[in-house]
């Protein structure tokens, strides 16, 4: 060090004398936060793209004809087979608004409105609420109403026709409860509508053999002119189960609904009455339904949804699986520079793609934890899903940070010479 001179850690640029230390420890700074949330953001990119090869990105009916598909229950398969006709006969099954019903069937219309339960974008990041899962039972209740039975207002019936419709209407609500609560304990669903009604209290009336009570308490005012007796719904409700379903509807060593023909009931009008066949002639009419088919409010999508047809054919849920699962995959190469590390060598990327497994896992063991915690203390998640998805998220990232200290540092890339 030459005489009179004196060093320091703040170098000053000779020309600028700008000061460089607040680059220095900007820039350290920088790299500690990547290298805290790398692990993170690896885990959950493969979490994402796992989602996607699974079609879990995507909530729509044909999604959720793929979970029903997974089911073993002969009451899932004939709600594939009955969806799969409903589409071919130009039915749509669409997401309703907010502020619409849980779900909607609109026989004149041929549309079934589904209120989603929950976010797919916090599925995805972690929580363990899904929403194809929880939606489903809905889509169920509503498919199972289109049973060939003739279901109209007017009141232009008399007494001994409304008794008739009162009849079908209570027989189709019935087979749409069970429908719904079979499902759902399939699915291992606990509530299926956490925000609107609740299929916990459906369970309890079904067990107790109160269904017909339960219809009336719910849906008296919505399906009869004149309120029947509470005793004449809940023997006609029983008997109709005992008759058409063979009884004993709740298993009794699990406490389930079990499977039952769903079909049985199908095409049940109890007794022909006067405006039937006219009923018959303007459902069938496809330029009658072709003049009442608007659009209602309570579609959500876009105007190029509409275009497209999103949630009407399977090519475009396919379309839309495929766009989401490729910008999954997309990201997770990025983050893990995989196909850098194959141009480097195999073994370098052999050894990257197993680092993103030990990240993924540690962020699954981190999200994991964090719903058992939160289903602990009262299905928080359910309840709070914003602040579920947070606690996922942060967790998810502890876990894969703390996986990726442990074991993903003995599969860091060698050092250059």
């Amino acid at each position: 060090m030459q005489p009179g001179s004196f060093h320091s850690d703040h170098e000053v640029d000779g020309i600028t004398g700008f000061d460089n230390s607040r680059n220095k420890t900007s820039a350290n700074w920088s790299d500690s936060l990547s290298e805290l949330l790398a692990p993170g953001a690896a885990g959950l990119s493969a979490r994402l793209t796992s989602l996607g090869l699974k079609g879990e990105l995507h909530l729509d009916v044909n999604s959720m004809k793929r979970q029903l598909s997974k089911l073993e229950s002969p009451v899932a398969g004939e709600l594939v087979n009955r969806v799969n006709g409903m589409q071919a006969d130009g039915w749509q099954f669409l997401e309703a608004a907010p502020e619409a019903h849980a779900g909607v069937y609109q026989l004149s219309r041929r549309r079934i409105f589904y209120q989603p339960q929950g976010s797919m974008l916090s599925h995805a990041l972690g929580l363990e609420l899904n929403p194809i899962k929880q939606t489903l039972p809905i889509l169920a209740h509503e498919t199972a109403h289109h049973n060939g039975a003739l279901f109209y207002k007017t009141s232009s019936l008399n007494a001994e026709e409304r008794r008739v419709m009162d009849l079908r209407m209570l027989e189709a609500e019935t087979t749409s409860m069970l429908t719904e609560t079979h499902i759902a304990d399939q699915l291992g669903v606990k509530d299926s509508r956490p925000w609107n009604v609740s299929t916990e209290p459906r369970r309890a009336a079904i067990k107790s053999g109160e269904l017909g009570q339960y219809i009336l308490d719910t849906h008296g005012s919505k399906y009869f002119k004149e309120m029947p007796e509470p005793q004449w719904v809940k023997s006609k409700v029983n008997q109709f189960i005992d008759t058409v379903y063979g009884g004993s509807i709740v298993d009794s060593t699990s406490g389930k609904v079990r499977a039952f023909d769903l079909n049985a009931s199908y095409g049940r009008n109890i007794a022909e009455i006067r405006l039937d066949e006219i009923a018959r002639q303007k459902f069938n009419n496809i330029d009658y339904l072709n003049e009442r088919i608007k659009r209602p409010e309570s579609d959500v999508r876009s105007k190029l949804g509409k275009t497209l047809g999103l949630g009407e054919n399977q090519f475009m849920s396919t379309g839309a699986h495929v766009i989401k699962g490729l910008a999954a995959f997309g990201l997770l190469m990025a983050v893990g520079d995989i196909a850098g590390g194959f141009e480097q060598s195999v073994g370098t990327g052999i050894k990257r793609l197993t680092k993103v497994g030990v990240d993924w896992s540690g962020y699954g063991a981190g999200t994991a934890a964090a719903n058992a915690v939160m289903t602990g203390m009262g299905d928080i998640a359910m309840h709070c899903p914003r602040i579920g998805t947070a606690a996922v998220v942060l967790s998810g990232f502890a876990g894969a940070y703390l996986a990726d200290v442990g074991i993903g540092r003995y599969l860091e890339d060698e050092p250059a010479h």
